[in-house]
C-alpha cells in the first residue's frame, strides 16, 4: 500500500455467510435497532505484524474546516475525509469550503456526502442532491467520496449505492460507519466489494475501533485485496497501535479537531518500535 493513496480497489463478489453473532448497543451517534457485536482478546494480536506494518499505516483525519486541514496536514495526516457539521457526524461541506481547502493543500481530499444528520434512509429528493453532490465533488478535484445509504432493514441500499458510486466515475468511494448498523458486516463487505467500493470505514459495530477489533480483523479477512477496511472510532495515540496490531487494519480515521498534535501522536505512535499500550480507551465518538 503506498501510503495515502486514493485508488479504486478492483471489483469481485466473494461468498456470503457468517455465524450468529451476540446483539449489543449499536454505536454512539446512530440510531437504530441492536446490531452484531464481536469481540476478540487484546492478546490475540499478531506480533509479527506490528513494526513495519503499523508504521506504514494511512491516517486519514476528518476535517471541517480550512484550519482543520491544515493542522491535520501539519500533523502529518496522509489523507483529509472533509466534512460539514462534525458534530453530527460529519455531512456535505459547502462548495467554497472544498475549493479552498483542494487549492490548499497536496494531501489528497474525500468528500464526505450526506445532506443530513440523522439516519441513512434516503428520500428520492436526498438521492438526487447526493448524486448531484458526488458529480460537483469530481469537478472540484476531490479524491475521492464518502457516503452510506442503507434500506429500511439497515442492509446496505444496493442500487442507489450502484448510482453514486456510478456517479463518482474515476473516483474512489468509502462506505462510512452507516455500515456498522448492517445485520450482517461479512455479507455487506460482499456487496460493497461486487458495487465497486473502495473502502469501508468501520468500528467494527461498537463504539470503538478497539473494542471491535475483532470483527474488523473478520473484515480484513473477508475482503482481502478488493475492499480496503479503515478502523475509525475512537482512535487514539494511546490505542492506534493495539487496533491495528489486533485487527490487521492498514488505513485508520480520527478527527483532527484543528489540533495537529493530535494526529501527529498517533503517527508517531505508529512509528514507534513499541508495541502497544494497553490504556483502556475512553471515547465512544464515531468520528
Amino acid at each position: 500500500m503506498i501510503s495515502g493513496s486514493y485508488c479504486r480497489s478492483p471489483r469481485r463478489a466473494r461468498s456470503t455467510g457468517m455465524p450468529r453473532a451476540a446483539r449489543c448497543t449499536p454505536p454512539t451517534g446512530f440510531i437504530s435497532e441492536d446490531v452484531p457485536c464481536y469481540s476478540v482478546p487484546m492478546s490475540s494480536a499478531t506480533k509479527g505484524e506490528g513494526e513495519s506494518g503499523a508504521a506504514s499505516t494511512v491516517v486519514e483525519a476528518a476535517v471541517e474546516s480550512l484550519d482543520d486541514a491544515l493542522a491535520a496536514v501539519s500533523g502529518g495526516a496522509d489523507r483529509l475525509e472533509l466534512c460539514g457539521d462534525l458534530s453530527v457526524g460529519g455531512t456535505t461541506p459547502d462548495i467554497a469550503l472544498i475549493e479552498a481547502v483542494v487549492a490548499r493543500v497536496d494531501t489528497p481530499v474525500v468528500v464526505m456526502i450526506r445532506p443530513r444528520g440523522g439516519g441513512f434512509v434516503y428520500t428520492a429528493r436526498e438521492l438526487d442532491e447526493m448524486r448531484r453532490d458526488v458529480e460537483r465533488s469530481a469537478t472540484l478535484g476531490a479524491a475521492g467520496v464518502v457516503l452510506g445509504v442503507l434500506n429500511a432493514r439497515h442492509h446496505v441500499d444496493e442500487a442507489q449505492t450502484r448510482m453514486l458510486i456510478a456517479a463518482a466515475g474515476e473516483m474512489a468511494v468509502t462506505f462510512h460507519r452507516a455500515f456498522d448498523l448492517t445485520p450482517d458486516p461479512l455479507a455487506s463487505i460482499d456487496v460493497l466489494q461486487s458495487l465497486g467500493a473502495s473502502r469501508v470505514l468501520s468500528s467494527g459495530a461498537r463504539d470503538s475501533a478497539r473494542d471491535g477489533a475483532g470483527l474488523l480483523r473478520d473484515m480484513v479477512t473477508r475482503a482481502g485485496d478488493r475492499l480496503i477496511v479503515v478502523a475509525g472510532g475512537g482512535v487514539r495515540a494511546h490505542n492506534v497501535r493495539e487496533i491495528v496490531e489486533v485487527s490487521g487494519v492498514r488505513e485508520v480515521h480520527l478527527r483532527c479537531e484543528r489540533d495537529a498534535s493530535r494526529i501527529r501522536a498517533v503517527k508517531q505512535a505508529l512509528a514507534a518500535p513499541t508495541s502497544f499500550s494497553s490504556t483502556p480507551e475512553s471515547s465512544s465518538d464515531w468520528r
